[in-house]
């Protein structure tokens, strides 16, 4: 069965998942499905074929349907829509309640977030609050550490005049007397710079206008930086504005010419450089200002290297870097490793410094330095971790220095460092916590005593999380087609979660298995929307962290998972649904298996080359006709799908494509899943005909 319809929530696929599998076995359901039964079965609409075929590599190729992007056929394509639809909507009729249950039971599950904690900076506390009588934020400080201060508004967004007002940047000095904010009021991007005197309450004279966003102090609070933009909105000029001067004469500090490069600014952790960040496609360039010679030069750290990305971070001694380069070569676009040098130089790539043995199981999110510690955020076995490096007793990053990986209660979660940090005096870092059955949780993690403390928490109602359990287990990983340069004993990681009372380990709970295997996207483990109502009738929820995707390392994506490896990709998904079968999770009658919006194209040939695999196949925006897609140039995403899957122009990788293309490897005279379908019909990036 497939359907075509305007999408809505992702939701409702997991609804339509679950419908079509109880209507298939209807004596095994929950009491809340008994209305779901046996649709009686009838023929779908069918497209008519038109003769056609598209001349590749001197061959003809038919394409019957080829009719269907002919702007001037609209109607008839609309009319087959239509009658795809009502045929889609009798056959899944019988769920109408069902749907409607399970739609209801997720907008109550929609979790209640916490009010964010405070940004320290100096010695106050910043903040704002929403108030349902006013249409604007209004921003607060008090005094850090006092549970008797008292708060003081800083700026009220709702005493500025104008209908269209957007705040970009609200930036106290370090001593907390003066506050820079810029405003856009014409809904134009083009900011202007207020600066207020906390103290006294009055504006001074200083309004510099057609900035950025950016917007940093030095260290004195007498110095601003911002950044311009030019007639395309592209932020290519850092400036420096002393308080009290003409603006008009304020210095150009550094200008980026490339058309294909923007300008970002920011502020080390330590507070003791300001950053100048050149970003590109794939490629990063950083440069440095001592904060507390706002007049000094700024001296780039390492000369842009297209392709190579790095980030970078700063104590007193050293610049501590993350670069997906090693040994002077791009490994991935991914941060693969970790490295310092000496802030007095020299610190190009060639006197970088290994911190951390590099590990191809291994990739950095991101990192926090602390006058002690850095917290590292890792990806590591389709997982998130966090680590803890200790500083040595002269307050550098060494080689096989003391470090850690904190201990979490669950077996898969993912962890986000927290944009409001704890001091940087003290040892403890501050993140959000998420898993399959764990709502968000901001803990405080302290890196010197190895503990824990929960602050904020996110509320589901009726929900209680120790009724369910999270596992990583593990399938063995396929042959590839050519050689691996995956360590040996690499598997495919799959998250498994279900409630604990109901899973019966027989092959007899039914399963709903996802997986995202292109792109190098990584996917954050988290409770998902409907996911509950899922688990509490019975299902495992599973995902297969494969091939393609970026959640296993640096050549778990490239080279393993594309161009003439992408086979690897449909092979693991088929490895990771045979293992819950193997486990005994689930059985092929019972398991539903679902594509995620990103990857539209797993979950096609791992069917073609196995039918069997699953009783029900949900695709959302899928990419079934994969070849003739590919050799459509003028398509908006043939160029980065040409990166992932290879240039069908090129016969290597023409018959490669071919070979698994779901639409020309769809089989005669066997038995399909049954296939819900969701696409639009109306966007320039998505073509329901290559679907």
């Amino acid at each position: 069965m497939y359907h075509y319809r305007f999408p809505r929530i992702a939701a409702c696929l997991c609804l339509a998942a679950f419908a079509a599998l109880v209507a298939s076995a209807p004596a095994e359901v929950p009491a809340d499905t008994a209305a779901a039964k046996q649709c009686p079965a009838s023929a779908g609409p069918s497209a008519p074929k038109e003769t056609f075929a598209h001349r590749y590599h001197n061959q003809d190729y038919p394409d019957p349907y080829h009719w269907m992007r002919s702007s001037e056929r609209k109607n008839d394509v609309l009319a087959h829509l239509a009658a795809e639809n009502k045929y889609a909507d009798s056959q899944l009729s019988v769920s109408g309640q069902l749907k409607d249950t399970l739609y209801n039971e997720m907008m109550k599950q929609v979790p209640v977030s916490y009010e964010n904690l405070p940004r320290l900076r100096g010695a106050y506390e910043y903040y704002s609050k929403k108030d349902p009588a006013k249409t604007r934020d209004v921003h607060y400080r008090r005094r850090a550490g006092d549970a008797n201060a008292q708060e003081e508004v800083i700026l009220d967004l709702n005493q500025l005049s104008g209908e269209k007002i957007v705040l970009g940047a609200l930036e106290p000095t370090l001593n907390g007397d003066l506050l820079a904010y810029s405003i856009d009021d014409s809904g134009t991007k083009a900011y202007t710079i207020h600066v207020k005197n906390l103290t006294s309450g009055e504006m001074l004279a200083d309004t510099i206008s057609g900035v950025t966003t950016n917007l940093e102090w030095d260290n004195s609070g007498r110095s601003l930086f911002y950044t311009q933009q030019n007639d395309k909105k592209r932020s290519y000029r850092a400036l420096r504005h002393d308080l009290g001067a003409d603006v008009s004469k304020d210095p150009v500090i550094f200008e980026e010419k490339d058309e294909n490069f923007k300008l970002v600014l920011s502020r080390s952790k330590s507070g003791h450089h300001l950053f100048i960040l050149c970003e590109g496609p794939k490629t990063k360039e950083w440069h440095y200002l001592d904060a507390d010679q706002p007049a000094g030069a700024v001296r780039v750290i390492q000369p842009r290297v297209i392709g190579h990305a790095y980030w970078v971070e700063s104590t007193k001694e050293q610049f501590i870097i993350l670069t997906n380069f090693i040994d002077g070569k791009r490994v991935d676009e991914l941060v693969v490793a970790l490295r310092t040098c000496d802030v007095k130089g020299p610190t190009t790539m060639e006197h970088w410094t290994k911190v951390l043995e590099d590990d191809s199981r291994v990739i950095i999110e991101t990192m926090m330095p602390f006058k002690g510690w850095l917290a590292l955020v890792e990806r590591f076995e389709g997982s998130m971790r966090l680590r803890a490096i200790k500083f040595d007793v002269n307050g550098r990053l060494v080689a096989k220095g003391e470090e850690h990986i904190a201990a979490f209660p669950e077996a898969s979660y993912s962890i986000n460092l927290a944009k409001a940090q704890p001091s940087y005096e003290q040892s403890t870092v501050r993140f959000t916590y998420i898993s399959p059955i764990s709502p968000k949780i901001l803990y405080d993690y302290d890196m010197a005593s190895r503990t824990l403390t929960e602050r904020k928490k996110e509320t589901v109602a009726g929900y209680d999380a120790t009724k369910y359990v999270v596992e990583r287990i593990y399938a063995d990983l396929p042959a590839s087609d050519g050689q691996s340069m995956l360590p040996i004993g690499t598997k495919v990681p799959i998250v498994v979660a279900y409630r604990r009372d109901l899973l019966r380990k027989d092959g007899s709970n039914p399963a709903y298995l996802t997986a995202l295997g292109m792109n190098g996207t990584r996917i954050d483990t988290g409770l998902v929307l409907g996911s509950i109502g899922l688990m509490d009738r019975g299902f495992v929820v599973a995902h297969a962290r494969v091939r393609g995707g970026g959640d296993n390392g640096y050549y778990w994506h490239r080279p393993e998972g594309v161009l003439l490896n992408k086979k690897n990709t449909f092979r693991d998904f088929i490895a990771s649904a045979e293992k819950l079968f193997a486990d005994r999770y689930t059985s092929k009658e019972k398991l539903v298996v679902a594509n995620l919006m990103g990857d539209g194209l797993t979950l096609g040939p791992a069917i073609n080359e196995r039918p069997d695999l699953a009783k029900v196949v949900v695709l959302q925006i899928p990419l079934l006709d994969t070849l003739n897609a590919l050799m459509d140039s003028s398509s908006p995403s043939a160029a980065a799908d040409r990166e992932e899957l290879g240039d069908p122009t090129d016969a290597k990788y023409f018959e490669y494509i071919k070979s698994y293309s779901p639409y020309d490897n769809l089989k005669a005279d066997v038995k399909y899943p049954n296939i819900y379908v969701s696409t639009v019909s109306d966007s320039e990036q998505f073509k329901f005909w290559g679907e």
